[in-house]
């Protein structure tokens, strides 16, 4: 799963964006990823925040697993259960925790 998730990282940070998906918003997911990595690489104490835009950041890389990848990469293992994950609702939830901001 980490592999997916460099792969994914990889293509957000070049922004190579190029599935159009009704409801997403490639630019728009391009900044989101790009300023909340920006903030979690500022090191900043607020963990809140941290953890907002790390949740924006992951949310962003399973919205590229679903759309980008293999269908390897839209499913997580968490304990012994199966989670797939729909690019729609990563989006959702990365623009809600991205709506609320981060101060530099």
């Amino acid at each position: 799963m980490i592999k997916f998730d460099a792969e994914a990282q990889n293509i957000l940070s070049q922004g190579i964006l190029t599935v159009e998906v009704d409801g997403i918003n490639n630019k728009k997911l391009h900044k989101m990823f790009c300023e909340a990595q920006r903030y979690r690489r500022a090191n900043l104490r607020d963990t809140s925040q941290i953890q907002r835009a790390e949740s924006v950041v992951y949310s962003c890389i399973r919205l590229v697993r679903c759309l980008y990848l293999s269908d390897d990469a839209k499913m997580q293992v968490f304990d012994v259960h199966e989670h797939f994950f729909e690019a729609l609702q990563q989006f959702k939830i990365a623009e809600e925790e991205f709506g609320c901001g981060f101060e530099l």
